[in-house]
C-alpha cells in the first residue's frame, strides 16, 4: 500500500529526523539500517578531528612543563636534562697590548681630469647676421650694406657676407634706375666687385659688372658699357645662368640698336630668344619676339616684321598682356603705313587703341600716338572701308 500523503503528527522521538518521524512505521531492523547509512560517512572524519585535538592538547601540556627536554627531543638530542657546568674561577684579564700603528703613506693625488674642450659657438645664421646690418630705414644705402658685408667677410661668415653684398647691389640697382650719376656709385660698384671676387661670389661679380655697364651708359660711354656687359655675359655663361645671359643679351642688343646696328641687336636678341624658348618662358619669348619685330620693321623687312610681330601679338594676347599687345599692334600699324596700305594700318591703330583702353593705359603716350594715327589715316580711307 502507498503511504498516506496527509500531514503526520509529531512523533514522541524528538531527536530523530523529520523524515524518520513522519515516515510510515517499519521494522526495527530497517530503522537501524537507515540510521547507520545516514551517520556512517560522518563517523570517521569526526573521530579524526577529535583525536587530533586531543593529541595537540597533550603536546602543549608536555612542552609547558619540560621545555628543555621538548627542544632536545625535537632536535634529536638526549632526553636527560642538561647538567649545569661548574662555576669557573674569575681570571684577571691582562691589559691589552697596544702596538703603535705607523700612519699609512698618503695616497697619490689623482691627476686632474682633463677639462672638456669648450664647444665653439655655432656661427649665426644668414638671417641673424643680416639682422645686425643697417636698419630698415637705411636699406637703400648701399655703402652701409657694403660695410656690413666687409665685416661679415672678416668674421669668415661668407654666406651672410654674400647675402649682404646682394643687398648692396639691390640698392645700387635702384639708384641706377633713377638715373643716378654719382661718383660714389662708381666707387661702390668697384668695391662690390672686389668683395665679390674675394668671396668667390661669381653671381655677385657678374651683377657688379652689369651694373657697371649701366653706369657707363648713363655717363655716355657706350664702349666701356659694352665691355662691362661682355664681361658679365662671360661670367653668366660660365655659370650656365640662362636668366643672367638673357638679361645681359638684352642690354647688349639695346647698345647695338642705339648705335644704329640692327644686325648686332638682332643677333643678341635671337640668342636670348633661343634660351627662353628652351626654358619655356613664354613671357620673355613674347617680349623678345616683339623686339625682333621692331628690328625687322626698322630694317624695312616688311614680310619678316609681319611674321614676327603677328606671332608676338598672338602670344601677348594669350598671356593677357593687353598693354604689350597694344604696343605690338601699333608696330603693325606702322608696318602697314610703310607699305602704303592705309586701310590695314587704320585697322591696326584702332585695335591698338582698344587694347590700351582695356588695359587701363588710355592716358599714356602710346595711346595719344594711336589717336593721332587714326585721325591722320581717316581722310585717306574711303568711308566704306573705315
Amino acid at each position: 500500500m502507498m503511504p498516506s500523503l496527509r500531514p503526520c503528527r509529531r512523533s514522541p522521538a524528538v531527536g530523530l529526523p523529520w523524515r524518520l518521524r513522519c515516515a510510515p512505521r517499519r521494522s526495527a531492523v530497517l530503522e537501524t539500517l537507515d540510521i547507520s547509512v545516514f551517520l556512517g560517512p560522518w563517523i570517521i572524519p569526526v573521530g579524526a578531528v577529535l583525536g587530533g585535538l586531543f593529541g595537540y592538547g597533550i603536546a602543549r601540556l608536555w612542552r609547558g612543563r619540560h621545555p628543555a627536554e621538548a627542544v632536545a627531543v625535537a632536535d634529536g638530542g638526549p632526553l636527560a636534562p642538561a647538567v649545569p657546568p661548574p662555576a669557573a674561577e674569575p681570571v684577571e684579564a691582562a691589559p691589552p697590548v697596544v702596538e703603535p700603528i705607523e700612519p699609512a703613506p698618503p695616497a697619490p693625488a689623482a691627476p686632474p681630469a682633463p677639462a672638456a674642450p669648450k664647444r665653439a659657438e655655432p656661427a649665426p645664421g644668414v638671417a641673424e647676421a643680416l639682422a645686425r646690418g643697417p636698419a630698415e630705414g637705411e636699406g637703400a644705402a648701399p655703402g652701409l650694406w657694403l660695410d656690413h658685408a666687409d665685416g661679415l667677410a672678416a668674421e669668415a661668415h661668407h654666406p651672410a657676407a654674400i647675402a649682404a653684398l646682394a643687398r648692396a647691389l639691390d640698392g645700387l640697382d635702384a639708384l641706377l634706375d633713377g638715373g643716378g650719376d654719382d661718383p660714389a656709385i662708381d666707387a661702390a660698384l668697384a668695391r662690390a666687385a672686389t668683395l665679390a671676387a674675394t668671396l668667390a661670389d661669381r653671381p655677385g661679380l657678374a651683377r657688379s659688372q652689369a651694373l657697371g655697364g649701366r653706369l657707363r651708359e648713363i655717363q655716355g660711354d657706350p664702349e666701356a658699357a659694352h665691355g662691362a656687359y661682355l664681361a658679365a655675359l662671360d661670367l653668366y655663361e660660365g655659370m650656365d645662368d640662362h636668366d643672367g645671359v638673357v638679361a645681359t643679351c638684352d642690354l647688349l642688343a639695346m647698345i647695338h640698336a642705339r648705335a644704329d646696328d640692327p644686325e648686332g641687336a638682332e643677333a643678341y636678341w635671337r640668342y636670348g630668344l633661343t634660351l627662353v624658348t628652351e626654358m619655356g618662358n613664354r613671357v620673355e619669348e613674347a617680349r623678345l619676339l616683339g623686339r625682333l619685330g621692331a628690328v625687322a620693321l626698322y630694317r624695312e623687312d616688311w614680310q619678316g616684321a609681319e611674321d614676327v610681330l603677328g606671332e608676338a601679338l598672338a602670344l601677348e594676347e594669350s598671356l593677357g598682356n593687353l598693354g604689350a599687345a597694344g604696343a605690338i599692334s601699333a608696330d603693325l600699324g606702322r608696318l602697314e603705313e610703310g607699305r602704303e596700305r592705309p586701310n590695314e594700318a587704320l585697322a591696326h591703330w584702332r585695335r591698338a587703341t582698344s587694347l590700351l583702353i582695356e588695359a587701363g593705359e588710355s592716358e599714356g603716350e602710346l595711346a595719344r600716338t594711336c589717336a593721332e594715327a587714326v585721325l591722320r589715316l581717316l581722310p585717306a580711307v574711303p568711308p566704306k572701308k573705315r
